[in-house]
């Protein structure tokens, strides 16, 4: 597995354990550990995200990245399967 699948897939398994903390705070909202443990994924979440798209661009198009001026750019961007097995 490439390094950006291993990325892509770091990140998804962060997300899971974030949702899964967030579920179980629900229920537990003053338990420390899982406080702790929320900000740790959140943190390491950021820092794999940052990683991704410095390396290989935007993980996620959002409002704001539709960029200043009167051309939409996102479209210039490599699609993903144009980058698949370039690798």
């Amino acid at each position: 597995m490439n390094k950006k699948n291993q990325l892509i897939r770091k990140i998804q398994a962060l997300d899971f354990a974030i949702y899964e903390m967030v579920l179980y705070l629900d229920t537990h909202p003053y338990c420390a550990q899982g406080l702790r443990l929320l900000a740790q994924y959140r943190a390491e979440r950021k820092a794999a995200v940052t990683e991704y798209e410095n390396t290989y661009g935007k993980l996620v198009l959002t409002a704001a990245d539709a960029g200043n001026g009167n051309r939409w750019n996102w479209v210039n961007d490599p699609w993903p399967w144009e980058n698949e097995g370039n690798e």
